[in-house]
């Protein structure tokens, strides 16, 4: 009982994680676009 709980709670925290690190990722793009952009305008 105690390993199917944590391997759920794993399970979720791991699903958490990616959706940060995927958060991360797509700022990170985002800002990396914005400062490309305005480099190419100067």
């Amino acid at each position: 009982m105690l390993h199917c709980f944590l391997s759920y709670f794993l399970c979720i925290a791991l699903n958490q994680w990616a959706k940060i690190i995927d958060l991360t990722i797509d700022l990170r793009n985002t800002i990396t676009w914005s400062i490309f952009s305005q480099y190419k305008l100067h």
